[in-house]
């Protein structure tokens, strides 16, 4: 086991230990070994892991059970780290980065939303409720995690592709979400749910999604049919 995947299993067993695992849906690359796991190995899975964790509170104001969220990750060697511009924070190792995302609300703000709870602040995105609305819980090693459906975790990587401001993340998203389309392509009961999560969709959200899979050669013109 490499570091960066010791380190994920230490982040999951302190979250796990103070009982707050299941408040919260994991996000980004590390869903795809959770991915991995529970569906065999498939082959159509990519294995891309980047040294970012993020994690998403669905409702800040919901979480009831408390925890000292800086303490608890200060003891596995991460560093708060505030940025100066924007007041958003995120925890650093030298190994992973960890955040904490949450639904952006209306109009949206240039502030953080706080977690009193957990004591620490939310970055607020678009989109992300989709991952709430269509979490659902994976096993990996030993622990529930709760993860979007990989249907809403493609077309979260097409919407979000449109928010990154580097042009290499941005490509890198579009090419794991055309990746994990073989995955959903190659299972019946994967296209049913993908064809489930696309009806819900605001017609916005769908034809900002279809304009990115027209500009490239892939699978999931067949998903989208």
């Amino acid at each position: 086991m490499d570091e960066n995947s010791a380190l994920f299993e230490k982040v999951l067993t302190a979250l796990n230990e103070e009982g707050i695992l299941g408040d919260l849906v994991l996000l980004g690359s590390w869903c795809l070994a959770v991915y991995s796991e529970n569906f065999g190995g498939s082959p159509e899975i990519p294995l891309l892991r980047t040294l970012d964790i993020d994690f998403l509170v669905p409702n800040p104001a919901a979480i009831r059970k408390t925890a000292d969220m800086p303490q608890l990750l200060k003891a596995l060697g991460f560093d708060i780290v505030y940025s100066v511009l924007n007041g958003y924070s995120k925890f650093v190792h030298p190994d992973l980065e960890i955040e904490f995302l949450t639904p952006e609300i209306g109009k949206g703000r240039s502030k953080p939303y706080k977690v009193p709870a957990l004591k620490i602040t939310a970055q607020g995105l678009r989109y992300l409720d989709l991952a709430d609305q269509f979490a659902v819980e994976m096993r990996y090693k030993g622990f529930k995690v709760r993860v979007p459906e990989p249907g809403a975790f493609i077309i979260l990587k097409l919407l979000t592709s449109e928010k990154r401001e580097d042009p290499a993340k941005r490509e890198r998203d579009i090419s794991t979400a055309v990746q994990l389309s073989e995955f959903i392509i190659s299972s019946r009961a994967q296209t049913d749910m993908f064809r489930v999560i696309w009806s819900s969709l605001p017609n916005k959200w769908q034809s900002t999604v279809l304009r990115i899979a027209n500009r490239i050669s892939s699978p999931l013109s067949k998903l989208l049919e």
